[in-house]
């Protein structure tokens, strides 16, 4: 399952395969791939630059990586 957890609070599942073009936009520019989650997810995309651009705090992505995340941000199970 693949679901994107919105900087305001929102969320909603996927296609389990999105294109570099779908995860850049999501995320609002480039990512890095973080892993090892609990909750039935093993990787979360996030924008790489987050802060330096400003993006607010995303508290159910925080909540699931147990650190402070800033935008969109997609959590997957898989990766391909």
């Amino acid at each position: 399952m693949t679901e994107i957890l919105y900087a305001h609070g929102g969320r909603e599942v996927i296609d389990d395969n999105p294109s570099l073009e779908t995860i850049q936009s999501i995320v609002e520019g480039t990512f890095e791939i973080m892993g090892s989650f609990g909750g039935g997810f093993n990787f979360m995309l996030v924008n790489d630059e987050a802060r330096l651009h400003g993006l607010p705090l995303n508290l159910n992505a925080s909540n699931i990586a147990g650190q402070p995340i800033r935008g969109n941000a997609i959590v997957t199970d898989t990766l391909k």
